[in-house]
């Protein structure tokens, strides 16, 4: 055990996101092969976007007690010792670094953190993840770091020119070895007479402003992506800047309830702009493809990152394209992915680490932090308790049509649960959808929900060849028209499904139970949504999946391999 521990290295990436703050610590062994822990501080403090100094996640991850070779951070827009000087000038914030024990991890106290620039965290995070030896890497966001930071340090390379402007987007190559930078693009944020919103030219930024033009809250690009697909696109090849000046903004909608949005006169012009945002952000990330045909370097696979490649319709109609072998999208590529990036970066800035080619058999979203919850059984005391030797309870549960929460295991890292933290029914029960969201979700009633297949049985109810490999909901797949009756509950209006496909070296628990709903005569699908309600962050803990049963009209949990019910069973 001494002579293990004295082999291995680690190094901490600090994730201070302005919405989504998160640490991630990183284990090398002698041999080079690595694993990780990310901790997300919105689940920790079960508010969603908190982009809150990462404290709780420091903690949690027991770091006052342990030697890193190298600890690097990041946050968007700013740099982390810019909004920490600004917490200190609201309060004693450095104090309360000093009296936690948490200084070495603050630049105020420690100069010898490392800043790595946001675009290049993405590349680093995705590098880390990716089942490809040689492959281009494409970041695409809201906005990265200015051009600036990327001055006189080991990063100037990858600036592409200095100043104020901000990138949007990346272009990288890795070729093995060596990354290097093939394509930047910047922003610049203007006022504009007549509107009280800064605009620029970047289109994660544009479709961040659509976000709060139709929902209120510049976080909802997930919304404005189902949404798109009731209106009809007023785009016209004008640039990203031009579309926004014509926007009507005395339109923006100002309320909170879903009542009130539903029943809004603006609803059409929303659907309508929902859907311009879309095509321009499909043509953006099309010119992007121009380019790589440009550079022929189209033989490589893609690497896809950053918050805009969590856009799955614009992904799946990319893949479509067939101008590349393949693309990946690893299952963080919004800013929860950043710390990773940072740690990976590190290590491979100090140490040379090279990427391990992580298979498409063993690629995974759980990240979370590795705990022993033997004793929290205890915690549902109060409900009836049943050991499990399989799934197959649980299948006959999901037949009968009930609603059952998954936990199992290390949580997901990134906006979408994948069979860790999950809320399952069988996806060809009729009304479905409309349950959920009036009983358990509370979400808008056009906004559909996923489903994820046995992944050998994807293109015999998806539009996709055998083999395909989707495993982090990344592209929303038509639906062969043969089965879209049978899973109406899970198909948009489009005629798409954003839907996972499962192997069972990738997750044995969560395939074993599919499997055993396909021999019970179900399709080999299940209706697959995140455990937890609107407004709030996936469920973390066991405590977190507890407050859920006993808050929602939930009757069936699995906790790990523990069925828990409000029902006695036969």
């Amino acid at each position: 055990m001494l002579i293990e521990m004295l082999v291995k290295m680690k190094y901490l990436g600090l994730g201070k996101n302005i919405y989504n703050s998160n640490v991630t610590e990183l284990t090398i062994d002698d041999s080079g092969s690595y694993e990780w822990t990310t901790c997300l501080t919105e689940r920790l403090m079960r508010k969603k976007w908190a982009g809150d100094w990462p404290k709780l996640a420091l903690e949690k991850l027991d770091v006052t007690s342990k030697h890193y070779e190298g600890i690097a951070e990041n946050r968007d827009i700013t740099t982390p010792k810019f909004m920490e000087d600004l917490y200190q000038k609201k309060g004693l914030f450095y104090e309360l670094i000093k009296n936690n024990k948490l200084d070495r991890f603050c630049s105020h106290f420690n100069k010898e953190l490392q800043f790595i620039p946001h675009h290049l965290a993405h590349a680093f995070s995705a590098m880390a993840l990716m089942p490809y030896q040689e492959a281009l890497i494409l970041v695409m966001d809201g906005g990265g770091s200015a051009l600036d930071e990327y001055k006189n340090g080991p990063f100037e390379r990858f600036g592409n020119g200095m100043g104020e402007n901000i990138e949007h987007t990346t272009l990288f190559h890795w070729n093995g070895s060596t990354l290097e930078i093939l394509h930047k693009e910047v922003l610049q944020y203007r006022d504009y007479s007549g509107i009280t919103k800064k605009l620029s030219e970047g289109i994660g930024s544009y479709y961040e402003k659509m976000a709060e033009l139709i929902f209120n809250d510049n976080l909802s690009s997930g919304k404005v992506m189902g949404l798109a697909a009731f209106g009809q696109s007023n785009f016209k090849k004008e640039d990203n800047l031009t579309l926004q000046r014509n926007i009507d903004w005395s339109k923006s909608f100002k309320g909170q309830s879903k009542k009130e949005w539903q029943e809004s006169p603006d609803l059409n012009y929303w659907k309508d702009q929902a859907s311009t945002v879309q095509e321009a952000f499909e043509t953006n990330l099309m010119r992007v493809l121009t380019i790589i045909e440009e550079k022929s370097l189209n033989n490589l696979p893609l690497v896809f990152t950053g918050g805009c490649a969590l856009n799955c319709t614009a992904n799946y109609k990319l893949y479509k394209k067939k101008v590349l072998p393949e693309i990946f999208i690893p299952p963080n590529p919004g800013d929860e992915g950043i710390s990773l990036g940072l740690s990976f970066g590190k290590a491979y800035i100090d140490h040379n680490l090279v990427p391990q080619v992580r298979g498409h058999e063993i690629q995974t979203s759980a990240l979370g932090i590795v705990e022993d919850w033997s004793q929290k059984k205890q915690l549902f005391k109060d409900f009836y308790c049943y050991e499990l030797k399989d799934f197959k309870k649980v299948a006959e549960i999901l037949k009968s049509g009930e609603v059952v929460a998954w936990f199992q295991g290390r949580s997901e890292c990134g906006p979408r649960a994948l069979g860790h933290r999950s809320l399952l029914v069988r996806p060809d029960r009729s009304g479905v959808k409309d349950e959920l969201n009036r009983t358990i979700k509370f979400r808008e009633d056009f906004r559909p929900y996923g489903a994820t297949i046995l992944w050998e049985e994807g293109h015999n109810y998806f539009a996709i060849e055998k083999g395909f490999q989707n495993p982090f909901m990344s592209f929303a797949t038509p639906v062969n028209q043969e089965h879209r009756e049978l899973l109406k509950e899970v198909t948009h209006i489009d005629g798409t499904c954003r839907m996972q496909t499962i192997m069972k070296s990738q997750n044995d628990s969560f395939y074993s139970l599919i499997k055993i709903c396909f021999e019970l005569g179900m399709p080999p699908l299940l209706l697959n949504t995140s455990l937890n309600i609107m407004g709030e962050p996936i469920v973390e803990s066991p405590e977190d999946a507890l407050n859920f049963l006993s808050n929602s009209v939930v009757k069936y949990l699995v906790f790990n391999d523990v069925l828990i019910s409000k029902v006695v069973l036969r």
